[in-house]
């Protein structure tokens, strides 16, 4: 990620947001007159031991690109008296500082990597919520877009402990946003998959089975996702609360 990244291994759940109260002219590159006010930095790591034990740590550049992204729709703590316009103003504005600080060639890079980063260390939660910020950001990136349903099918492998409705709906929201000659063609077919699931999910029969015929047949080749997205045709009172979420790496076998 270039300068000032941690790479301490991290265990889930062991990190914290600092924020951090910034004075007049602190944003190099900016012509921000008046003190932005606090910025949240994501530590965690060896520097979240050392700030449990009371000890000193640096915040980096790096922390702060994780801060910015993973508290990005938290108006309240930002600070006081900006509107939501002029606040994702400046900080669309940091963030692309920060990325020439880093060296990284573009703004959907840098924020790929950071999610991918806190994704290992934490889980595809975390990722999701800094994906989610980047989509705000870049709402034309199908990268962006294809890794944040990613984020969230992980998310409703791993736990029952979700609301279902809303995930699918945001699935459906975000899929219908996608360029799909900018995703890979191996990633084609499961977001197709996921697409299909959540019209099934949220009851949207017609729509899944227009869209199977239409779109997913066609484009889909591995005869076993294919299977599995047809079976979906036939389901038609299926107890999707109960209904078990196929792991991604299930689905070609």
């Amino acid at each position: 990620m270039g300068s000032g990244q941690n790479h301490t291994s991290a265990s889930p759940g062991e990190y914290t947001i600092v924020w951090k109260f910034m004075p007049d002219g602190w944003a190099r590159g900016l012509s921000q007159s008046k003190a932005p006010g606090v910025m949240p930095y994501f530590v965690d790591g060896e520097p979240y031991r050392k700030l449990q034990q009371k000890e000193g740590v640096e915040l980096t550049s790096y922390a702060l690109l994780c801060g910015i992204l993973l508290c990005w729709f938290e108006d309240e703590n930002f600070w006081i008296g900006q509107t939501r316009e002029t606040m994702d103003g400046f900080l669309e504005a940091l963030l692309e500082d920060l990325r020439r600080g880093f060296g990284i060639p573009s703004m959907e890079e840098m924020i790929l990597n950071a999610a991918a980063s806190v994704r290992d260390r934490h889980g595809p939660l975390h990722a999701s919520r800094m994906l989610t910020a980047g989509n705000n950001i870049l709402p034309t990136s199908a990268r962006i877009r294809s890794d944040l349903i990613h984020d969230v099918w992980a998310i409703l492998e791993e736990t029952d402990e979700i609301d279902r409705e809303s995930a699918f709906r945001f699935i459906v929201k975000v899929y219908r946003g996608i360029e799909f000659e900018d995703v890979e063609s191996q990633m084609v077919g499961r977001l197709d998959y996921f697409y299909l699931v959540s019209l099934a999910f949220l009851g949207r029969r017609r729509e899944r089975d227009l869209f199977f015929w239409r779109t997913a047949s066609k484009r889909v080749n591995h005869p076993l996702l294919k299977e599995r997205m047809f079976r979906l045709l036939k389901d038609v009172d299926l107890d999707f609360h109960s209904y078990r979420i196929r792991k991604r790496k299930e689905l070609y076998h």
